[in-house]
């Protein structure tokens, strides 16, 4: 952090709905067909950041892995113009399925369950289902060719997705994946693949 403090940049990290920060109630907050709280609260601290003159879209790269890469490839569905960049590493992308692969059924507590009549609130967030034709951020989508938890079609279907949908728009900016060879879902082993 060092680094970015110097070169002007500035850290943030919002604490959303759905967390365990401040007990039970706030993590109930944001599960299953309260979803959209966890989206909402993260593009509300972006707004923030913005009303308060700390940045502006043209300088906000959000970053998040696993269900923070679900959260980030979420909201740059939802408010594309809103973020210069994004970092989803590892993401389930494809919410009315993520239950038939690996141990995906395990999250079900937490997601709901399109087996379990939560197809409608999954289908509405879904970044698989809800990417559109829209001008998108930069986006750097990361997964591993050996994740035993999200599985990499996860990424590739989103990242196919994102491709075709943002070439029919205006203004294009790059969209691409990157996959860790022999990496599971903590990326690579060592030092090198984490740089």
């Amino acid at each position: 952090m060092t680094l970015l403090n110097d070169m002007g940049g500035m850290y943030a990290v919002a604490n959303i709905r759905g967390g365990g920060e401040f007990g039970e109630k706030w993590h109930e907050a944001g599960i299953k067909d309260k979803r959209q709280n966890v989206f909402d609260d993260f593009i509300g601290a972006a707004e923030f950041l913005i009303s308060k003159q700390y940045t502006d879209s043209k300088n906000i790269f959000i970053q998040g892995g696993s269900n923070g890469g679900t959260l980030v490839t979420a909201v740059a569905n939802q408010r594309p113009g809103l973020f210069a960049g994004v970092i989803g590493q590892v993401p389930v992308t494809d919410m009315l399925r993520y239950q038939h692969f690996t141990g995906g059924h395990m999250w079900a507590d937490e997601y709901g369950s399109s087996d379990q009549m939560g197809a409608k609130y999954l289908l509405e967030y879904s970044p698989y289902h809800t990417v559109k034709k829209a001008k998108y951020p930069a986006m750097l989508i990361m997964s591993a060719d050996h994740d035993d938890r999200v599985v990499p079609l996860h990424t590739y279907k989103y990242v196919a997705e994102l491709q075709y949908k943002s070439s029919q728009a205006e203004g294009t900016n790059p969209i691409i994946m990157r996959i860790e060879k022999d990496g599971g879902h903590s990326g690579g082993a060592g030092i090198d693949s984490h740089i």
